[in-house]
């Protein structure tokens, strides 16, 4: 019942068997990779137990060494005699103690296994078996452990009922965008764009996994505008809920670690899918054609990004109030930069700026890399690292993990000092024997030397005669006198040959051992101590190594926060470099591989702790001999110098990679404020950047904000022919003072001066009017420092919607000036958010649009003409209050319209149909709750294009994972004419985007077909 880094031992108390023994995998830490041997001990023949059974499935569990492996213990015997009522007993008690669970899988091939919640788990046999754990018998000898079988995980939380949740799949960011998607089955929905958006959720786990779903992912659907429908309400869904979340405000904030790592999945996820819908928004159709601005889809992005960063901050400061003493790492006055076109965007962003303000302090924001100050020194990480001594000191956890390492670090040292003491005996017995051959090696030289002298004395005393005389001493039938002179010859003259053979070894053996002696003095290898040695830069350490999750994801949020803010091109980060040079000294790698004796190994963060300095491959005295104390030889990473790095927080929708040539960057340089003001502007249409100065307002860059009211004056020779010299000064003019740019507008719009229907000047005053500037704290509340009393009765905002009124009226009676309507509807739907009288204005235009779209179509004149009227319609309801009954059925009718004609001829402007898809997701609440409670709002929308529709239907919502989705069908009651079911022929080779109401398919086409006709023959 237990893994392989607790071996088994069976107990003999209960069974009086089995004795497992495992001393060698216990010694030495090995893990499953050595199997489990059974000792061959004389056991009680009565109560001898079989041999654990090995099944193939243990049998591969010891080949790869991840597998577990817990050996199955064998069936119990039968008692062999009657008497043995002990043996019965035990064997009871053990059979009773086994739990017997029917296997269905590996748990590696379970998608979501439950980890094991403690070390003795039960073990896997094979697919098919049983799987055995033992009961008391092994807990025993185990730790009594609670439990061996895992208790039984809690089911997931219920989900609110407006909240779809298909089965989880793989997340959009590691897949194609083009899933497999099952067949809908009737009554279903399988449109991508009609799940029902996610309004109120409870919990971020629930919008993580409906993201997840797969389903609005239709196979051969990527660029077309349903697939862009479903993106657009995947992108506004996650911008409702964490917009929602600021406006309510970070007080109380709390996320367990399921909610803030859902936080961080989510924010990557929409920005990798922000990305791609950019990316077909600039394949599509061009800027300037397009009322969706790249400037608030990044500053969108960028307010996401700063929203989950409160949200993790506030739960952080809930879990550790450690973090009160320190300050934010971004900065609040940042978010100047955004251009918002809604209220709810508006009011988040100033709640965040809000929050930002309250928490920072300056000098000692947290997680930065602006240069801050903390006990008298001066560093761009030393407040971080100031909360890190102070957490540490602060956590049991850590301070457990470091005394253990410190008592690591001592047996590190203690095994040291042994060798060396070690080497330092061997060296003395060494020296001895050399000393000892030093005094053989002239005693051996003095018997040779008097050897050669006696072997010249003796008569034909050559080497042939000794070795005779030795011969003849040796001999045993030579008389006994001449066997006592041949002896005294050897004894007393021994041979030369010899003592000269006895010299040469000597010698050779003192030059080994001198050579020996010189070699075997080295010091052992240094030890180089994983931690510091000083306790407050251990911890420091030990913080960044061992942080809590929550942390971590805060850290990486408020580099990414910083990060966004970056521009991200490389023509405008040409002359300044982001990047930082790559410190050698990887903390997280040099601190794995420097641990032995206690193992608490970690991983790399976002945020990584890294160090200038080297490492030494040899430190202390290189001989034992020099060794004088139990430090030397040992080395502790006290000199290296910490710093905080950062490569990317791992989305692939990082914008920054490929723009500096270091694999690590700040994104907290010091990049000038015009620089960042130009990323959050938007790029004029194509011929006219030479007046792109026009849309900066002089607070972006100090440098030029005294002169900047007399650039239009002084540039009078860029004049475009396209704008008069009255037209030029206002164009040039408009933003030159940025308190007075919205009373400018208005004087725009009184005199009419600039001409509303140019691409142009319809950048510029959205820029203008969507540009929130500077936050003011001013009274305690945050505000726009650019609107200060604009809401007052007679102030801008009143003589805005006043203007606007005014140009509706007169707008009415004149078609050729209808051009303008794109622009002053979006102006009043935008101020109704403020001032919701504005709302029957922007109404207004959209009537105007309307009317003109059908006088056209009376004529039977201009269908491109009529679509892209209509489309300007429902851009006139992308902003206000509510819709009311008639205010959605006008915009349902609209937008059948237009899915029908786009669907039946080329699109006249593609950026304008993305547009009314993100004007429908917005609304998207609204209309279904009309549809609900009106449903003869979708007949009449239906008869639109459908001129014989049966009256007497019934709209059913469509249902998708047993919930409400965003489309609704409905089947003729009683019988249906001949022209309806005609209608529901598909005409062959039908191509182009698929309609909302495919049963016109062929009637509109023979329509259609039948309008060219008659053109070529007016021709």
């Amino acid at each position: 019942g237990a893994t392989a880094q607790a071996p088994i031992q069976e107990t003999t108390a209960a069974l009086h068997s089995m004795q497992s023994v495992t001393a060698p995998l216990r010694t030495h830490g090995a893990t499953a990779q050595a199997p489990v041997q059974e000792t061959s001990a004389a056991r009680p023949s009565p109560a001898r137990a079989t041999p654990a059974r090995i099944t193939p499935a243990a049998c591969s569990a010891l080949e790869h060494p991840c597998t577990p492996y817990v050996p199955v213990p064998p069936p119990m015997e039968p008692p062999e005699s009657p008497g043995s009522t002990h043996l019965d007993a035990a064997r009871e008690r053990a059979a009773a103690n086994l739990t017997v669970l029917p296997l269905r899988g590996t748990v590696a091939e379970a998608p979501h296994a439950p980890p094991v919640p403690f070390p003795s788990a039960a073990a896997e046999i094979s697919r098919g078996d049983l799987e055995v754990t033992t009961g008391s018998a092994a807990q025993g000898l185990a730790g009594a452990r609670p439990a061996l079988v895992p208790p039984p995980q809690p089911s997931p939380p219920s989900l609110p009922p407006a909240l779809l949740l298909p089965p989880l799949s793989q997340s959009p960011l590691s897949q194609p965008l083009a899933s497999h998607t099952p067949a809908a089955q009737p009554g279903t929905s399988e449109d991508p764009a009609s799940a029902a958006p996610l309004q109120g959720v409870t919990t971020f786990r629930s919008l993580l996994a409906w993201l997840k779903d797969t389903c609005w992912f239709r196979p051969g659907a990527e660029g077309s505008t349903e697939w862009q429908a479903g993106l657009l309400l995947r992108l506004h869904t996650v911008e409702y809920e964490l917009f929602s979340r600021a406006i309510k405000g970070f007080d109380d904030v709390t996320l367990d670690e399921t909610e803030s790592s859902a936080v961080v999945e989510i924010v990557d996820i929409y920005r990798s899918l922000q990305q791609r819908f950019q990316q077909d928004l600039d394949t599509d159709a061009p800027a300037s054609n397009n009322p969706i601005m790249r400037s608030e889809l990044r500053s969108r992005c960028v307010l996401c990004a700063w929203v989950a960063h409160c949200l993790l901050h506030a739960a952080a400061c809930a879990a550790h109030p450690i973090l009160e003493r320190f300050g934010v790492g971004v900065c609040w006055e940042d978010l100047g930069h955004l251009v918002l076109s809604d209220r709810q965007a508006v009011d988040a962003c100033l709640n965040v700026a809000g929050y930002l303000h309250s928490r920072s302090k300056p000098g000692w924001g947290i997680f930065s890399l602006r240069e801050s100050r903390s006990n008298g020194s001066t560093s761009n990480a030393a407040a971080t690292f100031a909360l890190a001594r102070q957490f540490a000191e602060s956590s049991p956890e850590l301070r457990a993990i470091l005394a253990e390492h410190q008592r690591s670090a001592e047996d590190r040292v203690e095994a040291h000092w042994r060798e060396v003491q070690q080497k330092r005996e061997r060296q003395a017995d060494l020296r001895a024997q050399l000393r000892e051959i030093d005094s053989t090696i002239p005693q051996l030289e003095a018997q040779l030397q008097s050897a050669q002298v006696a072997e010249r004395a003796i008569p034909g005393g050559d080497a042939a005669s000794l070795s005779r005389s030795a011969s003849l001493a040796r001999a045993p039938s030579l008389p006994t006198h001449n066997l006592q002179h041949s002896a005294s010859l050897v004894t007393h003259a021994p041979s030369p040959s010899i003592l000269s053979r006895e010299l040469a070894e000597a010698r050779s053996a003192r030059m080994h051992l001198q050579g020996y002696l010189k070699t075997s003095g080295t010091s052992p290898p240094p030890v180089l101590q994983p931690l510091p040695s000083k306790e407050s830069s251990a911890l420091v350490w030990l913080f960044f190594l061992h942080m809590p999750p929550l942390l971590r994801r805060l850290g990486r949020a408020t580099f990414l926060a910083q990060q966004l803010l970056l521009p991200g091109d490389k023509v405008i980060l040409g002359s300044i470099d982001v990047g930082v040079q790559t410190c050698p000294v990887s903390v997280a790698s040099y601190y794995n591989q420097k641990q032995q004796q206690f193992r608490a190994p970690t991983a790399e963060g976002h945020v990584m702790l890294v160090a200038r300095g080297g490492i030494p491959t040899t430190c202390g005295p290189a001989h034992v001999d020099q060794i004088t104390s139990r430090d030397q030889g040992v080395w502790h990473p006290d000199t290296l110098s910490l710093e905080m790095a950062w490569t990317g927080s791992g989305c692939a929708a990082d914008s920054l990679k490929g723009v500096t040539s270091s694999p690590s960057f700040n994104p907290f340089a010091a990049v000038p404020r015009s620089l960042v003001a130009g990323a959050f502007t938007e790029a004029l249409s194509p011929g006219n950047e030479s007046l792109q100065w026009a849309l900066e307002p002089p607070s972006s860059d100090p440098s030029f904000s005294l002169s900047r009211s007399n650039w239009a004056i002084a540039k009078q020779a860029m004049r475009p022919p396209w704008l008069s010299k009255s037209a030029f000064l206002a164009f040039g003019g408009l933003r030159a003072f940025p308190l007075r740019q919205l009373r400018s507008l208005c004087a725009v719009l009184h005199t009419r001066s600039l001409p509303f229907e140019h691409p142009s000047v319809q950048i510029l005053m959205r820029q203008c009017l969507f540009h929130i500037g500077p936050a003011s704290f001013a009274g305690g509340r945050p505000h726009l420092a650019w609107r200060v009393g604009w809401s007052q009765e007679g102030d801008v905002l009143h003589t805005l919607c006043y203007e606007l009124g005014r140009l509706a009226v007169d707008l009415q009676g004149v078609p050729q000036e209808h051009d303008a309507l794109l622009l002053l509807g979006e102006m009043a739907a935008y101020l109704s958010d403020w001032y919701p009288p504005c709302s029957e204005v922007a109404h207004k235009f959209a009537r105007t649009a309307q009317q003109t779209a059908h006088s056209l179509e009376q004529q039977g004149a201009q269908p491109e003409r009529q679509c892209h009227l209509r489309m300007v319609a429902i851009l006139c309801y992308r902003n206000g209050p509510p819709l009311s009954v008639d205010g959605a059925g006008d915009l349902l009718k609209l937008m059948v319209r237009v899915k029908h004609e786009t669907s039946l001829r080329p699109l006249p402007s593609p950026g304008l149909l993305t547009s009314c898809q993100a004007v429908m997701a917005r609304r998207c609440s609204d209309l279904v709750e009309a549809a609900r409670h009106s449903p003869g709002l979708l007949t009449d929308a239906a008869a639109s294009v459908l001129p014989h529709i049966p009256r007497g239907l019934h709209w059913q919502q469509l249902q998708h994972g047993g919930q409400g989705a965003c489309s609704f069908q409905a089947e003729a009651v009683g019988v249906r004419d001949a022209q309806w079911d005609a209608g529901y022929q598909q005409a062959p080779g039908q191509k182009g985007h698929p309609p909302l109401f495919p049963a016109v398919h062929h009637h509109q086409q023979q329509q259609h077909e039948q309008e060219q006709q008659q053109q070529e023959q007016q021709q």
